[in-house]
C-alpha cells in the first residue's frame, strides 16, 4: 500500500485482475471535480509515482491509468 495526506493506493483482488491498483481519496468523492485543490494536486505525482514504481518492478509493455466513479452525492 501506498499513501499520502490524501490518497491511498491498494492491490484490487477480485474481478480486475493481478496487478490491478486502484488510487482513492480518503475523502468520499463522486467526480473529479469534487476533488479539492490539495487533492487534486497530490493526483499527477501520485500517479506518475505510482506507475513508475510498476514500470521498474515489472517492465510491462504498457501501464493503464483509468478513472472510474461510483456512488450518489
Amino acid at each position: 500500500m501506498t499513501e499520502t495526506k490524501r490518497w491511498v493506493v491498494n492491490h484490487c483482488l477480485g474481478p480486475l485482475g493481478v496487478g490491478t491498483l486502484v488510487a482513492a481519496p480518503k475523502r468520499h468523492v463522486v467526480r473529479i471535480a469534487d476533488l479539492d485543490d490539495e487533492e487534486a494536486s497530490e493526483l499527477g505525482p501520485l500517479l506518475k509515482r505510482v506507475t513508475s514504481m510498476l514500470t521498474a518492478l515489472t517492465t510491462p509493455e504498457q501501464v493503464y491509468v483509468c478513472l472510474w466513479s461510483h456512488g450518489k452525492d
